[in-house]
């Protein structure tokens, strides 16, 4: 199994330091490093030519967004699986890429276990076990400790006019869309910083409105279009991720039932009092 860890960076080169310096300290060498610098003015670009030896390629000139960033990664990619290690995230330990060579995974998408680091204090998140159409719908996989293999990111390239959500949207493609196969790998790899973009309110906001207008493509518009039924989906997926597969099926069953009262009963009887 050959590995390509792909870097984005861009202004951040302290974040880029502690990636750097987990990369290049790994005991197996067996992988290929991918550096995407968005044209950064911090002193990032003269980082990267000082470690540039450690790396099978690299470029800093700019782009349209990380996204973009990511696919300019994947295309140049070589690997069997991509992992997408952002400045900032680190490898938990100097002996991953040898604990990898020796586990067995197959998956299209493999996930493993990752650190939060938040205020000095690095709590351990553990992927799920199995993923399915509602469990994807309410969640996404970490990116840090996601192996991709490479030709699912070929088939389903990150939409680079989303600016929030085209690492869910990935997931949600790949897996409900195309059938990706999927494993979680009980191992912790990486440790991700919670001090970058993503842990904004202003780029929550704008994640939901996203994610909104993405959806209107695959459920019907007037759940969609009524905030009220956007709740129930978001319940209903997020309630049924954990039943069996009938019991899923008979709650989407019962939520069709009560959404359909909903629009062809109630509302037009409001309406008329």
């Amino acid at each position: 199994m050959k590995l390509s860890i792909v870097t984005i960076n861009y202004n951040n080169r302290n974040g880029l330091k502690r990636t750097l310096d987990s990369v290049i300290s790994q005991s197996c060498k067996e992988f290929e490093w991918i550096v995407i610098d968005g044209g950064s003015t911090d002193g990032s670009r003269d980082l990267i030519e000082q470690h540039h030896d450690s790396m099978s390629y690299w470029c800093s000139e700019s782009d349209r967004g990380i996204y973009h960033a990511m696919n300019k990664g994947v295309a140049k990619a070589k690997g069997d699986y991509c992992l997408f290690l952002n400045s900032g995230d680190e490898l938990c330990d100097s002996h991953v890429i040898e604990r990898l060579q020796s586990a067995s995974f197959s998956a299209d998408i493999v996930s493993c276990d990752m650190y939060v680091d938040g205020n000095g204090r690095k709590n351990l998140r553990k992927s799920v076990e199995s993923v399915n159409a509602y469990w994807v719908y309410d969640n996404t996989l970490y990116h840090p400790s996601t192996f991709i293999r490479r030709e699912a990111l070929i088939r389903c390239p990150y939409h680079e006019e989303f600016k929030t959500i085209s690492d869910w949207v990935f997931f949600f493609e790949a897996l409900v869309l195309q059938k990706c196969s999927y494993q979680h790998l009980p191992m912790a790899i990486s440790v991700f910083c919670r001090d970058g973009i993503s842990n904004s309110p202003q780029f929550h906001d704008k994640a939901y409105s996203d994610k909104y207008n993405y959806l209107k493509n695959y459920f019907p518009a007037q759940y969609v279009d009524d905030k009220n039924s956007v709740t129930s989906l978001h319940y209903l997926s997020s309630d049924t991720a954990r039943m069996s597969y009938v019991g899923q099926r008979l709650m989407l069953f019962l939520f069709r039932i009560v959404a359909f009262m909903d629009i062809k009963v109630f509302k037009p009887l409001l309406h008329m009092l």
